[in-house]
């Protein structure tokens, strides 16, 4: 699920419905602060102002909560089964990206210091990064207490070692960390047949390279925790979404 700015049509749920941020606060008399509103089962929370939405109406019912790290090469297919999961368990996804853009829009001192960055297209720093991530999963914590699931982040050992010290801070450890394991020249094909201009198959080779080389140790680091599960990543959504389920299905 894209993460999505205030007048976006939103979960799979409300968009059923036909409604937008816009309609659902308009509805609940919100304006511009982070607003909840009940929407036939499901809540929507405006994201310019968390930095991720919060849309869920779970078809399972379990009070535990659920902390997750989607694991895999681009073209693995993390981001098609990511609205079942939304749907499914009632976890909000965490997006960089979108925190920034939140902090940035709120005007806050985080946000100040990453504007800079982010004007003239140049990494925000990782100390920045980390501290958007402690002021969302905070936000979250109290708005959303089924729990996240992290999807692009961490990307390397560092970042993995400074999310598990973040998280053993704020008292949120992770539960699962889904590796979606499919063969490199698969995910070439895949990618080639998506049409998309900047995906010829010397992109997506250096894209993989760069996978093997800065992410793929983290299949390691999170075995060795006791928190790793591979998920096939081949066959029909349906099926793959299945082993998903039977995964995460263990700790709902």
């Amino acid at each position: 699920m894209r993460l999505l700015e205030k007048g976006s049509v939103v979960s799979p749920s409300i968009l059923q419905q036909g409604r937008t941020l816009d309609s659902v606060a308009r509805a609940s008399g919100a304006s511009g602060a982070p607003f909840v509103a009940d929407a036939g089962g499901s809540r929507a929370i405006d994201s310019t102002a968390t930095g991720f939405p919060i849309f869920f109406r779970p078809t399972i019912e379990s009070d535990t909560d659920m902390r997750i790290v989607l694991l895999g090469a681009p073209g693995s297919g993390k981001g098609t089964q990511t609205d079942s999961i939304i749907e499914r368990y009632g976890v909000s996804t965490v997006a960089t990206g979108d925190l920034l853009r939140a902090e940035v829009a709120a005007g806050t001192e985080l946000g100040r210091r990453a504007k800079p960055y982010m004007d003239a297209g140049d990494l925000v720093p990782f100390d920045i990064v980390l501290g958007m991530i402690e002021n969302g999963l905070r936000t979250l914590a109290k708005t959303n207490p089924r729990g996240f699931m992290m999807d692009g982040f961490p990307r390397d050992l560092a970042q993995a070692e400074a999310l598990d010290a973040l998280l053993a801070k704020i008292g949120q450890p992770l539960d699962r960390v889904l590796f979606f394991e499919v063969d490199y020249e698969e995910i070439v094909k895949r990618l080639l047949g998506r049409g998309r201009a900047d995906d010829n198959e010397e992109t997506i080779r250096n894209r993989l390279r760069v996978f093997e080389e800065k992410t793929a140790p983290l299949i390691e680091y999170y075995s060795k925790k006791g928190l790793l599960r591979t998920v096939k990543g081949t066959g029909t959504v349906a099926e793959i979404g299945q082993r998903i389920r039977a995964t995460l299905d263990e700790i709902a």
